[in-house]
Protein backbone atom coordinates (compact mmCIF):
# COMPACT_ATOMS: atom_id res chain seq x y z
CA UNK A 1 0.00 0.00 0.00
CA UNK A 2 1.07 3.47 -0.77
CA UNK A 3 1.02 5.74 1.85
CA UNK A 4 0.93 9.99 1.21
CA UNK A 5 3.94 11.61 2.41
CA UNK A 6 3.07 12.59 5.97
CA UNK A 7 1.50 8.87 7.01
CA UNK A 8 4.67 7.53 5.45
CA UNK A 9 6.77 9.37 8.13
CA UNK A 10 4.41 9.25 10.18
CA UNK A 11 4.09 5.46 10.10
CA UNK A 12 8.13 4.57 10.64
CA UNK A 13 8.43 3.27 13.76
CA UNK A 14 12.55 3.24 13.40
CA UNK A 15 13.13 5.47 10.36
CA UNK A 16 15.77 7.87 8.84
CA UNK A 17 14.81 10.69 7.38
CA UNK A 18 17.84 12.51 5.69
CA UNK A 19 17.79 16.28 3.74
CA UNK A 20 20.76 15.48 0.80
CA UNK A 21 22.26 18.81 -0.83
CA UNK A 22 23.99 18.88 -4.10
CA UNK A 23 25.52 21.75 -5.37
CA UNK A 24 29.07 20.62 -7.72
CA UNK A 25 27.87 22.25 -10.90
CA UNK A 26 25.27 24.35 -12.21
CA UNK A 27 22.42 22.77 -10.56
CA UNK A 28 21.22 23.66 -7.27
CA UNK A 29 19.19 20.80 -5.36
CA UNK A 30 17.66 19.70 -1.94
CA UNK A 31 16.11 16.66 -1.59
CA UNK A 32 14.35 14.40 1.33
CA UNK A 33 14.57 10.91 1.35
CA UNK A 34 12.61 8.75 4.51
CA UNK A 35 13.85 4.80 4.65
CA UNK A 36 12.16 2.53 7.12
CA UNK A 37 14.19 0.11 9.42
CA UNK A 38 13.74 -2.52 7.13
CA UNK A 39 12.48 -1.59 3.64
CA UNK A 40 12.98 0.64 0.84
CA UNK A 41 13.78 4.39 1.00
CA UNK A 42 10.93 7.04 -0.61
CA UNK A 43 11.55 10.05 -2.08
CA UNK A 44 9.52 12.68 -0.30
CA UNK A 45 11.09 15.43 -2.50
CA UNK A 46 13.68 16.41 -4.61
CA UNK A 47 14.10 20.15 -5.86
CA UNK A 48 16.72 21.19 -8.71
CA UNK A 49 16.83 24.23 -10.20
CA UNK A 50 19.29 24.42 -13.24
CA UNK A 51 21.60 27.26 -14.40
CA UNK A 52 21.25 26.37 -18.07
CA UNK A 53 19.47 29.66 -19.37
CA UNK A 54 22.54 31.61 -17.25
CA UNK A 55 25.27 29.98 -19.14
CA UNK A 56 24.19 29.68 -22.18
CA UNK A 57 25.81 33.16 -23.67
CA UNK A 58 29.33 31.35 -22.75
CA UNK A 59 29.09 28.49 -24.21
CA UNK A 60 29.45 26.12 -20.82
CA UNK A 61 29.74 26.84 -17.32
CA UNK A 62 31.42 29.34 -15.65
CA UNK A 63 32.27 28.47 -12.28
CA UNK A 64 31.61 32.12 -10.62
CA UNK A 65 28.16 32.30 -11.98
CA UNK A 66 27.50 28.87 -10.40
CA UNK A 67 28.53 29.68 -7.10
CA UNK A 68 27.20 32.83 -7.33
CA UNK A 69 23.30 30.95 -8.29
CA UNK A 70 23.72 28.64 -5.45
CA UNK A 71 24.30 31.56 -3.25
CA UNK A 72 21.15 32.82 -4.39
CA UNK A 73 18.73 29.86 -4.28
CA UNK A 74 19.86 27.03 -2.09
CA UNK A 75 17.83 28.23 0.94
CA UNK A 76 14.82 28.65 -1.23
CA UNK A 77 15.35 25.83 -2.55
CA UNK A 78 15.83 24.16 0.89
CA UNK A 79 12.34 25.23 2.12
CA UNK A 80 10.86 24.05 -1.20
CA UNK A 81 12.36 20.67 -0.76
CA UNK A 82 11.19 20.52 2.99
CA UNK A 83 7.85 22.09 2.31
CA UNK A 84 7.19 19.25 -0.73
CA UNK A 85 7.93 16.49 2.08
CA UNK A 86 6.04 18.01 4.88
CA UNK A 87 8.95 18.01 7.16
CA UNK A 88 10.38 20.26 9.32
CA UNK A 89 14.33 20.52 10.42
CA UNK A 90 13.22 18.86 14.08
CA UNK A 91 12.15 15.94 11.74
CA UNK A 92 15.57 14.64 10.17
CA UNK A 93 17.93 12.25 11.17
CA UNK A 94 20.80 14.26 9.23
CA UNK A 95 21.96 16.18 6.47
CA UNK A 96 24.20 14.68 3.78
CA UNK A 97 25.46 17.36 1.01
CA UNK A 98 28.28 17.09 -2.04
CA UNK A 99 31.83 17.40 -1.09
CA UNK A 100 33.36 17.41 -4.26
CA UNK A 101 34.67 16.52 -7.38
CA UNK A 102 33.38 19.40 -8.72
CA UNK A 103 33.50 23.06 -8.90
CA UNK A 104 35.35 24.63 -5.58
CA UNK A 105 32.76 27.50 -5.39
CA UNK A 106 29.60 25.45 -5.66
CA UNK A 107 31.08 22.57 -3.17
CA UNK A 108 31.78 25.41 -0.42
CA UNK A 109 28.42 26.90 -0.91
CA UNK A 110 26.82 23.46 -0.33
CA UNK A 111 28.80 22.04 2.22
CA UNK A 112 28.73 25.75 4.02
CA UNK A 113 25.04 25.58 4.39
CA UNK A 114 24.76 21.54 4.83
CA UNK A 115 27.22 22.82 8.30
CA UNK A 116 25.20 25.43 9.55
CA UNK A 117 22.00 23.41 9.14
CA UNK A 118 23.57 20.27 11.36
CA UNK A 119 25.19 22.57 13.37
CA UNK A 120 21.53 24.85 14.34
CA UNK A 121 19.76 21.05 14.39
CA UNK A 122 22.54 18.95 16.21
CA UNK A 123 22.03 16.37 13.80
CA UNK A 124 25.17 14.60 11.83
CA UNK A 125 26.49 15.95 9.14
CA UNK A 126 27.90 13.33 6.05
CA UNK A 127 30.38 15.08 3.62
CA UNK A 128 29.21 12.78 0.33
CA UNK A 129 32.01 12.46 -2.54
CA UNK A 130 29.86 12.85 -5.32
CA UNK A 131 31.46 10.11 -7.81
CA UNK A 132 31.11 7.85 -5.40
CA UNK A 133 27.29 8.11 -5.10
CA UNK A 134 27.25 7.75 -9.50
CA UNK A 135 28.97 4.14 -8.99
CA UNK A 136 26.60 3.29 -5.90
CA UNK A 137 23.54 4.60 -8.18
CA UNK A 138 24.38 2.38 -10.86
CA UNK A 139 24.74 -0.87 -8.78
CA UNK A 140 20.99 -0.39 -7.36
CA UNK A 141 19.67 0.47 -11.05
CA UNK A 142 20.93 -2.85 -12.12
CA UNK A 143 19.66 -4.67 -8.77
CA UNK A 144 17.05 -6.81 -9.64
CA UNK A 145 14.47 -7.35 -6.12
Amino acid sequence: MLLGTKAYIANLDKRMLVLGIETTCDETAAALVARPETGRGKILSNIVLSQVNEHAAFGGVVPEIAARAHVEALDVIIDQAMREAGCRFTDIDGIAAAAGPGLIGGVIVGLTTAKAIALVSEKPLLAVIFAGILGASEAVLRRKD
